[in-house]
């Protein structure tokens, strides 16, 4: 017997939740006209903006700030302050996938990659022989490694005390070896349990990167951060901070070209 799929819920309804919008904007109108107080925000506003700023924050370059509670609190204070620029009649965002702001100018257009040359993959990078023993995933630790990179819904709850329903997609795990890498994060380092490491499956087990391995993904020399008195813990962190080679490579070639072609224009 076949089973429908259900169809996985996002963490905030947008329909509801612009419905609530227009709602509550609408009331604002009327007050203004009276020359009367805004209303206070209603509560289902309030845990929108509170999911809203969560969950941005567990993205891969937020997830590691000291702060992070303050972050949330200073993005759910900002939505406060500048709800009032809501605009329902403005219809979906007129920003596209790419755009440049220059000056106070924005320029933005649709585009798609065009890119038909080698892909690595995550498998080309992988070391073979001499595998430090602590790069393999304590068997002990499996359950919290899955629990981090597996699907949540579950209530959590603030320091504040405010209760909230969380949840999160599943992660690929162990990541896919037929697949390019994922991003590195500054946080790829060290042996603890976290949702955003990469671990590869091995003949002799579950896996984390090796610094040479993270340093091949963005292009860099193999041992290119191998330095005195650098752990490989800080050199995982380097590599998260770095940009890949190739892609400032090509950038830079583009604006050169560019660049020469205007300053023969204003020579002729």
């Amino acid at each position: 017997m076949s089973r429908t799929k259900k169809k996985s819920e996002h963490y905030v309804d947008n329909k509801k939740f612009l419905q609530a919008m227009i709602e509550y904007k609408d009331k604002c109108d009327k007050a203004e006209k009276r020359k009367r107080k805004h209303p206070p925000v209603t509560n289902y506003i309030g845990e929108c903006f509170l999911k809203i700023a969560n969950h941005l924050s567990y993205r891969p370059n937020f997830i590691n700030y000291t702060f992070r509670d303050d972050m949330i609190s200073d993005g759910i204070e900002n939505c406060l302050q500048y709800m009032d620029n809501f605009n329902p009649d403005k219809g979906l965002s007129p920003f596209l996938n790419t755009g440049i702001c220059v000056d106070g100018k924005v320029s933005t257009l649709k585009t798609t990659p065009s890119y038909d040359g080698k892909r690595i993959l995550l498998s080309d990078i992988l070391m073979e022989d001499d595998i430090p023993p602590e790069y393999y995933i304590d068997a002990n630790d499996l359950p919290k490694w899955e629990y981090l990179k597996g699907s949540k819904k579950e209530i959590r709850k603030t320091k504040a005390g405010f209760e909230y329903n969380y949840s999160e997609g599943s992660m690929v795990f162990p990541d896919a070896l037929d697949q390019p890498s994922r991003t590195i994060i500054t946080g790829e380092g060290g042996k603890s349990p976290s949702r955003f490491k990469h671990v590869v499956q091995t003949s002799k087990g579950l896996r984390r990167l090796l610094p040479v391995e993270l340093e091949r993904l963005n292009m860099f020399p193999d041992n290119h951060t191998k330095l005195e008195g650098i752990s490989d813990a800080k050199r995982a962190f380097f590599m998260g901070n770095a940009l890949v080679v190739g892609i400032v490579e090509r950038v830079g070639t583009s604006l050169f070209q560019k660049i020469s072609q205007l300053e023969k224009q204003f020579q002729s």
